[in-house]
C-alpha cells in the first residue's frame, strides 16, 4: 500500500516574489535614510572638532593678538595623523587623506577631501570652517569666530540644517552655500 502525502509544506513561487518585493522595498526606503545618518554623525565628528580648533585660536589670539597660521602655536595636537600637505603665505593645508585642516590667518576649518598624489586638494562634501571676527563672513561687533557649515555640490542637501545650522544662508566667493553653526 502506497501513501500519498498530499500535505507537502512549500513556497509557492509566488509567495517567494512577494517576500523578494517587500524586502526591496523596505531596502530602498531604508538605505537613503542610513546614509543621511552617517553623513549627520560625520559631520557633527568635523563640527566637534572644528571647535576643538576654533577654541585653541582664540587662546592664541588672547595670547598673541592674531590667530594662529601653524599648528606649532596650537596647544593642543588637532594634527595627530596629519601631515602638512601645503603652505603658503597666508597659512598651512594638513591632510591625513580623508580629512584636511586649513590654518590661515582668516580662516580655519576642517573637511573631507579627495587628494591627489601631488597634494592639490578638493573638498568633497562635509565642511567646516570659522571665520574670525572682522572678516568678509563675520561682522567685526562679533565676540568671537563665526562657525559655518559649507554646503558643497556633493553634500546631501539639508545636511547643515540638519546638523544645527541655520536655514538661511550665504554664498561664499567659490559659490558654496553657507549656514551659520553658531
Amino acid at each position: 500500500m502506497r501513501k500519498h502525502l498530499n500535505n507537502k509544506k512549500a513556497f509557492t513561487l509566488i509567495e517567494l516574489l512577494v517576500v523578494v518585493l517587500i524586502i526591496g522595498i523596505l531596502a530602498a526606503i531604508a538605505l537613503p535614510q542610513y546614509n543621511k545618518a552617517v553623513a549627520k554623525s560625520r559631520m557633527s565628528q568635523l563640527i566637534l572638532m572644528n571647535k576643538a580648533l576654533t577654541d585653541a585660536q582664540e587662546r592664541v589670539f588672547l595670547a598673541m593678538g592674531r590667530y594662529a597660521t601653524s599648528v606649532d602655536e596650537l596647544d593642543i595636537d588637532v594634527t595627530a595623523g596629519f601631515t602638512l600637505c601645503a603652505s603658503d603665505a597666508r597659512g598651512q593645508y594638513y591632510t591625513n587623506g580623508k580629512h584636511q585642516i586649513i590654518l590661515k590667518e582668516n580662516v580655519w576649518g576642517m573637511g573631507e577631501i579627495t587628494a591627489n598624489s601631488n597634494c592639490a586638494i578638493t573638498m568633497r562634501g562635509l565642511t567646516v570652517m570659522a571665520y574670525p571676527p572682522g572678516t568678509e563672513t563675520c561682522s567685526s561687533t562679533e565676540k568671537s569666530p563665526c562657525i559655518y557649515c559649507v554646503q558643497l555640490s556633493t553634500t546631501p542637501a539639508g545636511l547643515c540644517v540638519a546638523v544645527g545650522a541655520q536655514k538661511t544662508s550665504q554664498t561664499n566667493s567659490s559659490g558654496s552655500k553657507m549656514h551659520r553653526l553658531n
